[in-house]
């Protein structure tokens, strides 16, 4: 009764933590199961866990996810919970991130990137000369728009680099032309940009 008891609380962490998340991994390295943090379930820090220290952990995230108290997870409740762990992970990701590069780019070794420590090494000439195809000392939107067309289908997630998840996005090439329009210094900024063909 009581295995049954956890499982069920196991099941339901599971539905409010990661319903409808197939690359959810718990920290074991499963796939869609849910996430026991063992840290956070171990009260007694231990380093081990009973079922009572796992019957806790999964009442308390249930109850977390259970925002007006009654007892069941509605699918508002299920959906605000998943919203709030893909924000934490986001969060965790782009700070991981933003460490790494500053442990490559900190020359100075004070814990921030400068301009200088965050700009290309050689101030971006290979960059520019790769964009600029015609050779003619500028970087033109279709030069650009060719740039982000190649970079596309050369990413293995799909066409749009997104794992074709991106929808109602930019065609190829437009989200380069409103760049360059919205920074050009012709005053064509305020234009509106015409829709790719």
């Amino acid at each position: 009764m009581t295995r049954a008891y956890i499982l069920s609380g196991l099941i339901a962490v599971a539905l409010a933590a990661n319903a409808g998340s197939a690359m959810a991994r718990d920290n074991m390295g499963g796939f869609g199961g849910p996430r026991l943090d063992f840290t956070a379930a171990d009260t007694n820090s231990d380093g081990r866990l009973t079922q009572d220290e796992i019957k806790a952990f999964s009442e308390a995230r249930f109850a977390a996810a259970d925002t007006d108290g009654d007892g069941a997870l509605s699918a508002e409740e299920m959906a605000a919970r998943m919203e709030a762990r893909m924000q934490d992970r986001a969060k965790e990701h782009s700070k991981k991130g933003a460490e790494r590069m500053i442990e490559r780019r900190d020359a100075n070794k004070d814990g921030k990137i400068s301009l200088e420590e965050i700009a290309p090494r050689d101030g971006g000439a290979k960059m520019f000369e790769r964009l600029d195809a015609d050779k003619d000392g500028a970087i033109s939107i279709e030069e650009l728009a060719a740039m982000k067309a190649d970079h596309a289908k050369k990413r293995p997630h799909g066409r749009d680099g997104h794992g074709g998840h991106h929808k109602g996005g930019h065609k190829d090439g437009e989200h380069g032309k409103r760049f360059m329009q919205k920074n050009a210094p012709d005053g064509s900024a305020d234009q509106e940009p015409t829709p790719s063909e």
